[in-house]
C-alpha cells in the first residue's frame, strides 16, 4: 500500500474515532482521578517534579494505599499529570490530551500494520484500525483520565516499534530502546515487548539483522527498568495457595479477556467480578476458565501449524502480540482485586487483534465481504463507544450504571454512598450503606461489611438532630465499643449490625481519619464528652499533619467546640 492511501485510511478512522468520543471532554474527575490528581498535593507546584520522579505513582496519603499500590512506579505519567494540572487545572485539558494520545496510537498503528502485513489492502487496514480505535474496551482508557496510563505506554511502545522496524543503524536501535524505556516507566506490561520483537524477528523476518540490534535496544530499555527497580523495588511476597489454584485463576483471567474482546457486554468497569466465598474472594468464573483453556490449546495448535506452514506464521505472531502483553495482568500474583479483568488492560493487546484482522481481510478472495465486515465493525464500535462514554460523564453516572448492571456491586454501593454524603444527602447514603452491609454479609466479605457498618454509623450521626440524645449516645457507644473490644455492633431499630474487626484490619480503618477517627470525635462532642473529643481531635492533628484534609480537620474541631456553647469539660 502506498503512503498516501495509508494516510487517508488512517485519517478516516481517526475521524470516526472523533465522532465516537465527541462527549469525552465533558467528563469530570472521578474514581481514581481524585486521589491520583485532585487530592495529590505533589501536583500543586512544578518544584515537586523531582519528588514525583523519585516516588511511587500513588501518593502515600491516598486512602486506598496498600502494599500493592506502594510498588506502582509510573513517573512519566506522574510528570504528565503535573504538567496537565499546572497547564489546565480542569478535566477538559486532561481529556483532550487523552484524545491526542489515542489519535497518535492509531496513526502509529497504521504504519505498524502496513509494515507487518504483506500486501495489506485498504479495507483490511481500515478494519484493523477501526477495531483498535473503536472497540468498547478503549473507552476506559480514553474517556477516563486515570486510564490514560495505557495510552502513554502504548504510544511509546508503537514509537519504539517504528524505530525497531528500521534498525539497520545502531542509533535507531538505541532510540527504540529509549522509547521502550519510557513505555516501561509509564506502565509495567511494556517489559514484554523485547520478547515480541525477538519472536517476530525469528519467525517472520528471516535473515534480517536481529541479535545485535536486539541486544542494544533491550539493553537500553533494561537500564530504565533497573532505575525503576532501584527507586521503587518490587516485592510480590509469598502466598500459601497451590500452584493449581494460581494456574486456574490465570487461565480464567485470560479467558475473560478473550470474552471481553469477542463480546464486550455488558459495558462495565467490572466485567468479571470475583465470586465471594467463606474465605474471601474466589477466582472461579467457569466461562472464563473454559475459554482460557480453549485459547491455550488454540495457541499450541497455531504454533504447531506455524512450524509447518509459512502462511500461518504471521497469525501466530499476531496472536502472541495479544497474549504476551496480557501476561503481567493475569493475576498470577493475586492482588485481591474485586474484578479479574479490566477493559483498559486490553489497550496494548488489541494491537495484536488489529493485526490478525488486517491479515485475515487482506486475502483477495474475500472482496466485497471484507468491505461489509469492515463497515459493520466500525458502526458497532461507534454505537457501543458513544453509549459507554456517556457513563463516564460523572462519578454518579458511572456508579449508577454499574449498580444497574449488578445490584450486588459493593464498590458501586460504597462510592454512591460517598457521593451522596458529599452532596449532603445523608439519608440516601445511609440506605445505600445499609444495603451494602446486607450484600457484604450475604457474600461473606467481612472487610467490606466493616466499612458499610461504619458508613451507616457516620450517615446516621449526620442525620440525627441534637435533641435525639438516645440515638447520639447509642452511636457514641458503637464507636467506643469498637475501640474497647474490637467488635462493631449495634442492635437498635435504626442501626443493626454485628461484625468483628481483626487486628490486621485495623490499620486500614485508622489510615483515613474520615472513616472512623473524626466521626468518633464528633459523636463525643455531640453527646457532651468534650474533653475526650478534643483529646481525640488533637491526636488526629498530630497523626496526620500532612494529610490533605488536615486543615479541614482543624476547622471541624474549632467549629464543633464553638457549636457546643460551653467550655470543654467532661459532664
Amino acid at each position: 500500500m502506498d503512503g498516501t492511501r495509508r494516510r487517508w485510511t488512517t485519517a478516516a478512522v481517526i475521524a470516526l474515532m472523533a465522532v465516537a468520543y465527541h462527549a469525552a471532554p465533558r467528563g469530570e474527575f472521578m474514581w481514581d482521578d481524585v486521589p491520583l490528581i485532585v487530592d495529590d498535593a505533589r501536583l500543586g507546584a512544578w518544584s515537586n517534579a523531582g519528588e514525583i520522579a523519585a516516588s511511587p505513582f500513588w501518593s502515600q496519603h491516598a486512602s486506598q494505599i496498600t502494599e500493592n499500590y506502594r510498588q506502582v512506579y509510573r513517573p512519566v505519567v506522574g510528570l504528565a499529570y503535573l504538567a496537565q494540572w499546572q497547564l489546565f487545572g480542569s478535566p477538559v485539558g486532561f481529556h483532550m490530551v487523552s484524545l491526542v494520545l489515542h489519535t497518535l496510537c492509531i496513526w502509529l498503528l497504521g504504519g505498524w500494520l502496513t509494515r507487518r502485513v504483506p500486501a495489506i489492502s485498504g479495507v483490511a487496514l481500515f478494519a484493523g484500525l477501526a477495531v483498535f480505535a473503536l472497540h468498547p474496551s478503549r473507552v476506559e482508557s480514553v474517556a477516563w483520565i486515570s486510564g490514560s496510563t495505557d495510552l502513554w505506554m502504548t504510544s511509546f511502545v508503537l514509537l519504539a516499534c517504528s524505530f525497531w522496524a528500521r534498525r539497520d543503524a545502531t542509533w535507531r536501535a538505541v532510540l527504540a530502546g529509549l522509547w521502550l524505556g519510557l513505555a516501561i516507566l509509564s506502565k509495567e506490561p511494556a517489559v514484554v515487548v523485547p520478547a515480541l520483537w525477538l519472536l517476530d524477528g525469528l519467525v517472520l523476518e528471516g535473515d534480517a539483522p536481529l541479535l545485535h540490534p536486539w541486544l542494544i535496544a533491550s539493553g537500553t530499555a533494561a537500564l530504565f527498568l533497573g532505575v525503576r527497580l532501584a527507586i521503587v523495588p518490587l516485592s510480590l511476597g509469598g502466598g500459601d495457595e497451590t500452584l493449581l489454584a494460581t494456574a486456574h485463576r490465570a487461565i480464567a483471567t485470560l479467558g475473560q479477556y478473550v470474552l471481553r474482546v469477542v463480546y464486550p457486554w455488558p459495558q462495565t468497569a467490572f466485567p468479571a467480578l470475583r465470586l465471594a466465598g467463606e474465605d474471601g474472594f474466589e477466582s472461579g468464573q467457569t466461562a472464563g476458565f473454559v475459554m482460557g483453556c480453549v485459547v491455550l490449546f488454540g495457541l499450541l495448535g497455531l504454533g504447531y501449524a506455524a512450524a509447518r506452514r509459512h502462511r500461518v506464521r504471521g497469525f501466530f505472531c499476531d496472536a502472541m502480540w495479544f497474549v504476551v502483553p496480557l501476561v503481567p495482568t493475569l493475576n498470577i500474583h493475586d492482588t485481591n482485586a474485586v474484578s479479574l479483568v479490566s477493559d483498559r488492560m486490553l489497550y496494548l493487546p488489541m494491537v495484536g487483534v488489529a493485526a490478525m484482522i488486517s491479515r485475515a481481510l487482506s486475502a483477495e478472495r474475500l472482496g466485497f465481504r471484507a468491505k461489509v465486515l469492515a463497515v459493520v465493525l466500525a458502526v458497532l464500535g461507534i454505537g457501543l463507544t458513544v453509549a459507554h462514554v456517556s457513563h463516564f460523564r460523572s462519578a454518579r453516572a458511572l456508579w449508577e450504571h454499574e449498580l444497574a448492571i449488578n445490584p450486588s456491586n459493593l464498590s458501586a454501593l460504597e462510592t454512591l454512598a460517598e457521593i451522596s454524603s458529599t452532596e449532603g444527602d445523608y439519608r440516601d447514603a445511609f440506605l445505600l450503606c445499609q444495603r451494602g452491609y446486607e450484600e457484604a454479609f450475604r457474600m461473606r466479605v467481612g472487610g467490606r461489611g466493616i466499612r458499610f457498618a461504619l458508613c451507616q454509623t457516620r450517615a446516621l450521626l449526620a442525620l440525627t438532630p441534637d435533641g435525639d440524645a438516645d440515638t447520639l449516645n447509642m452511636i457514641r457507644e458503637v464507636y467506643d465499643r469498637l475501640f474497647a473490644t474490637g467488635m462493631l455492633e449495634a442492635n437498635a431499630d435504626v442501626l443493626r449490625f454485628r461484625v468483628g474487626v481483626r487486628p490486621d484490619q485495623q490499620p486500614a480503618l485508622l489510615a483515613d481519619p474520615e472513616t472512623l477517627l473524626l466521626p468518633r470525635a464528633r459523636a463525643h462532642l455531640r453527646t457532651g464528652h468534650y474533653e475526650s473529643a478534643l483529646s481525640q481531635l488533637d491526636a488526629i492533628r498530630k497523626a496526620f499533619p500532612d494529610h490533605p484534609a488536615a486543615q479541614q480537620l482543624r476547622d471541624d474541631a474549632r467549629n464543633l467546640v464553638k457549636r457546643s456553647g460551653s467550655q470543654p469539660r467532661e459532664p
